[in-house]
């Protein structure tokens, strides 16, 4: 009885992957920056989007999705010739989603980014769309910020992005909003080592 409980769990959670260790990235909203509108972010051809304080423009670039100031949610496109360079080099020009489709913006394969649930990794090691489960998110209390989390995490998650940054055993933990991705580093800080698994049954509802 013993050795079919433990066959069973560990069916239930996957095979394991292997020890991976993470950050965080969120939507970056304009309303959280106070500065002019000094600089224009641009689609992929160029055409203007917005002209917002250089400080979102920085934040939006290296967070890959943002919302502005009434309302519109931009994503990564390309990267371009027009506007100002990314702290993370390169220029990077936007394209505007459907705020109700992708209201926290669009991952890798077109699909809507879920907080709490998306991870961005390399799929050279993770296939897109691939469950995740991590143990020490198993059980977990996510405090209520910005109007998400309140529950207690399952530790299951989703390969719904990449990064340029994001390489081999290293996931990046989409939090949502920049004040939630705070309020998780005082529970996983940013570098923490995670056991993660591959093809959870106990995930399968998270499944694209």
């Amino acid at each position: 009885l013993p050795n079919l409980i433990s066959m069973t769990t560990t069916t239930d959670i996957g095979d394991y992957l292997g020890e991976m260790w993470n950050t965080y990235y969120y939507l970056a909203s304009e309303l959280d920056y106070n500065g002019p509108d000094d600089t224009t972010l641009y689609d992929a051809n160029c055409n203007p989007i917005a002209e917002v304080p250089h400080e979102y423009s920085d934040d939006v670039c290296i967070e890959g999705s943002g919302i502005l100031a009434d309302g519109r949610v931009i994503n990564y496109a390309t990267t371009c010739s027009c506007g100002r360079a990314c702290p993370t080099g390169g220029i990077i020009c936007y394209v505007e989603l459907d705020p109700q489709l992708y209201p926290y913006g669009m991952g890798s394969q077109g699909n809507a980014l879920e907080p709490l649930r998306s991870w961005a990794v390399d799929n050279t090691l993770i296939a897109p769309g691939t469950l995740l489960y991590a143990e020490q998110w198993d059980g977990i209390n996510i405090p209520l910020v910005d109007g998400l989390g309140g529950f207690v995490h399952d530790g299951c998650f989703r390969a719904d992005d990449v990064g340029g940054w994001i390489q081999g055993y290293h996931f990046d933990f989409f939090a949502g909003t920049q004040s939630l991705h705070l309020a998780l580093e005082s529970i996983h800080p940013t570098s923490s080592d995670f056991d993660v698994y591959e093809n959870p049954g106990k995930c399968a509802y998270l499944a694209p």
